[in-house]
């Protein structure tokens, strides 16, 4: 009976990750498609990504408690509502740029790889 058991919690882990992953398409391909399709690679593209990126992270979090069950802490200069100076101060931290990164570059690439997954 272990090896049963055993099989049947892989596919439990399974069916969980590849929920998780497939949640999180949609979420990784907007800030692509915002870019390449609206935009067409162009400066107001990419400035909207940086501001949608705070949004996005939220989101982001939210998938990760609710499907992966991982708590992801807030950075604590978003845990309130900033003023101009303080936002304006927000675009020099490296979090932020992190955040960018991740939303323009490495989201749409793991997105890639859940559909390139999904179909193999």
């Amino acid at each position: 009976m272990a090896p049963l058991t055993a099989l049947r919690d892989a596919l439990r882990r399974l069916r969980r990750e590849t929920a998780f992953n497939a949640a999180g398409v949609p979420l990784q391909i907007v800030p692509a498609l915002l870019w390449t399709v609206l935009w067409k690679g162009s400066a107001p593209g990419l400035l909207l990504i940086i501001f949608a990126a705070g949004a996005l992270t939220t989101l982001q979090r939210r998938r990760f408690a609710s499907l992966a069950g991982v708590e992801i802490p807030l950075l604590p200069a978003a845990r309130r509502r900033p003023t101009l100076r303080e936002a304006l101060m927000w675009l020099s931290y490296g979090a932020t740029w992190r955040q960018v990164a991740y939303h323009a570059l490495v989201g749409p690439l793991v997105a890639c790889g859940t559909a390139a997954t999904a179909v193999l």
